[in-house]
């Protein structure tokens, strides 16, 4: 698994497209449907080479799963082939929300599950990759 993460508008996807052996039809953007874990997730995963915006699907799911780390750690086998795009959002002003603040929260316990079982983690930061494992 390669774990490309990176803030906002960073050029995040452009350097997987630029770096990998990818095209736009490989692409599982979680932002632009609902899934859930257990059956559309699932399916469109096997099918997809790169789970872009995890983030969303994060948050999409907050309501549903109580353990959402225990869910990603136990169907990790999935992603091993996988490369991930999540937004860092753990800078910045906390959310006052409390939904807001959980997927804060939840995003970044993932982001330490999904980086300690990834091949390479790559930051980007303004389109520039630096590998930092």
């Amino acid at each position: 698994m390669t774990l490309v993460i990176g803030g906002y508008y960073q050029g995040k996807l452009d350097y997987v497209l630029s770096n990998f052996n990818v095209c736009n039809d490989d692409i599982l953007d979680c932002s632009s449907i609902i899934l859930d874990f257990n059956n559309c997730f699932m399916k469109n995963i096997n099918e997809k080479k790169v789970i872009y915006n995890l983030d969303k699907f994060i948050l999409d799911i907050i309501d549903e799963e109580k353990n959402i780390v225990a869910l990603f750690e136990s169907n990790m086998g999935v992603f091993q082939d996988k490369i991930i795009i999540v937004n860092d959002i753990s800078s910045g002003i906390v959310p006052i929300d409390e939904k807001l603040r959980l997927w804060r929260e939840e995003v970044g316990r993932i982001l330490n599950v999904l980086s300690r079982n990834a091949n390479s983690v790559v930051r980007v930061f303004c389109g520039i990759g630096t590998v930092i494992k």
